[in-house]
């Protein structure tokens, strides 16, 4: 039985977003929550804009709000946009997507990634969280009634194990979780750019053979990020990192302005090109006794269309709804809410992840004419157009 005395204790591995959003939405149902963190965590928002970036939807916007979230990022680092679009051939054809027309403000918001992981953090510790850095779990010992983690700082006993580790996760091989992986043999290159022409308030993405190339405005108080013109790219190449680490900046951007047909006009790094293999990976399930996987640790996908984090928002908050502090009271429990939490998760976590390897392999392999045909059919459609939009919108399905 749970003492009256003491709060049921959850202990989360990993301090990214969705180990802190996680983090939140359980304090919320009463748990004692400590999350370990491998690394150190800034104490105040950067000032430097982050490369790396989430396109964050509506569902994960209400989410943050309800978990107190949202109100802390600032409001200059939370960039709207209004529309989107896609092409593969050329910009005058693209399939193009508008808040308008679904009569929303916008589409959704651009957040840098340590923009938001420090609204997080801020959140967290304010319900009580505690956030221990430099802590990893060495070694996991799962009982019907606890989970012994051990540390170099000493062992501690949980009544439940969340792992957020990211797509690499060490616990969850240890977990004997590992399961579906598929590599893409690409690299995801990630760098700021800054335009000669406003990006408008718009997402955009290209579709070339050798895979997509993303542009997604941020937003900040002065310079270019001010005036709409600097972006996030995430360009997602055939081949491995080394591939083209001698490539001098004068190099990469001449094959970026060409792959972007001049759309922004003349294109400037400004930041490191970052390179990350890109893979495919479904645990074979997502818990093992009381430990349980959220986000990119029990699901990774391709970042085409940008919903990595937003899935993982959407599984804390699945879980959250699952598990109670009632729950923890015995093994049966716990395994009944567990599997409760996968139902929940595993079939939208695989239509997605199925759904961007399709996108993938279609614009890859579609002739040029029959492509084209397509999105003028789809541009025209209108109802089954939003559709698509409401989709992307609030994510693959609304709960």
């Amino acid at each position: 039985m749970v003492s009256a005395e003491r709060l049921p204790r959850v202990v989360i591995a990993g301090g990214g977003m969705v180990g802190l959003a996680c983090a939140i939405a359980l304090a919320e149902k009463a748990f004692d929550v400590q999350v370990w963190e491998r690394h150190p965590l800034p104490e105040t928002c950067p000032e430097a804009i982050d490369p790396r970036v989430s396109a964050l939807t509506r569902r994960s916007e209400l989410l943050l709000q309800r978990w107190g979230a949202w109100e802390r990022i600032p409001p200059d680092r939370r960039a709207a946009y209004r529309s989107m679009k896609v092409w593969p051939h050329t910009p005058a054809a693209a399939l193009t997507f508008s808040a308008r027309d679904l009569g929303e403000p916008n589409l959704g918001h651009i957040v840098e990634n340590s923009v938001l992981r420090q609204a997080l953090l801020e959140e967290a510790r304010q319900r009580g969280v505690a956030v221990l850095t430099g802590r990893t779990v060495e070694q996991v010992l799962l009982d019907a009634d606890k989970v012994w983690l051990e540390s170099s700082d000493g062992g501690v006993a949980a009544d439940v194990l969340v792992v957020a580790e990211g797509a690499m996760s060490p616990l969850r091989h240890r977990l004997g979780l590992d399961g579906e992986e598929h590599d893409y043999r690409q690299v995801a290159h990630v760098a700021l750019v800054e335009a000669e022409r406003s990006f408008g308030c718009c997402a955009s993405q290209r579709f070339l053979p050798s895979g997509p190339l993303a542009f997604l405005p941020v937003s900040s108080r002065g310079g270019a990020a001010a005036e709409g013109r600097l972006a996030s790219i995430v360009w997602s190449l055939d081949g491995t990192v080394d591939d083209r680490k001698d490539w001098d900046e004068h190099r990469w951007l001449e094959a970026l302005q060409e792959a972007s047909q001049n759309e922004w006009g003349r294109l400037q790094l400004r930041s490191p090109i970052q390179g990350f293999p890109l893979r495919a990976r479904h645990a074979r399930a997502y818990h093992q006794g009381r430990a349980v996987l959220v986000g990119d640790s029990a699901h990774n996908i391709h970042p085409l269309a940008g919903q990595g984090v937003n899935l993982g928002f959407a599984d804390v908050e699945a879980l959250a709804r699952r598990l109670r502090p009632s729950v923890c009271r015995d093994a049966a429990s716990v395994a009944r809410a567990l599997e409760a939490f996968e139902r929940d998760r595993r079939s939208e976590n695989q239509l997605t992840l199925d759904a961007m390897t399709a996108i993938r392999s279609l614009f890859r392999s579609c002739p040029e004419d029959m492509m084209g045909l397509g999105l003028d059919g789809l541009n025209a459609s209108g109802g089954l157009k939003n559709s698509l939009a409401r989709t992307a919108l609030h994510g693959l399905l609304w709960h």
